[in-house]
């Protein structure tokens, strides 16, 4: 997938807002090293992720499913259970696009007011 497209897949799938609920969610289960086998996110269970966001298991794992989809999420199985973790890549990648469109933004607005005022001079 191109980086570009993997950036719309990203933004679609967190568009449902069950869906970004439940990434939102697994994301702050996460320390800031990431998700080990030992933290909270690698503990989640279906279950708790459904009682939390007050909806079923299947829509639960449709969800995770389309996060999957979009790589944001990596899932393997082990056994009866499915350990998953965050695409750090992809998340790297998201943050930086946010970051650089919001500076080129800055950018744009002081450009803008620059030419307005040279504008009326």
């Amino acid at each position: 997938m191109k980086p570009k497209n993997a950036l719309a897949s990203a933004f679609k799938a967190l568009g449902d807002p069950t869906r970004l609920r439940a990434f939102v969610m697994l994301r702050a289960s996460c320390g800031p090293a990431g998700c080990t086998p030992d933290s909270d996110f690698a503990k989640r269970t279906l279950t708790d992720l459904a009682r939390h966001l007050g909806v079923g298991l299947p829509t639960v794992s449709h969800h995770l499913k389309e996060l999957r989809q979009a790589g944001l999420i990596r899932c393997e199985r082990q056994g009866r259970r499915v350990r998953c973790s965050m695409n750090e890549a992809l998340l790297r990648q998201l943050g930086l696009f946010l970051m650089d469109n919001g500076a080129r933004s800055k950018a744009n607005k002081k450009r803008d007011a620059r030419e307005r005022g040279s504008d009326h001079a």
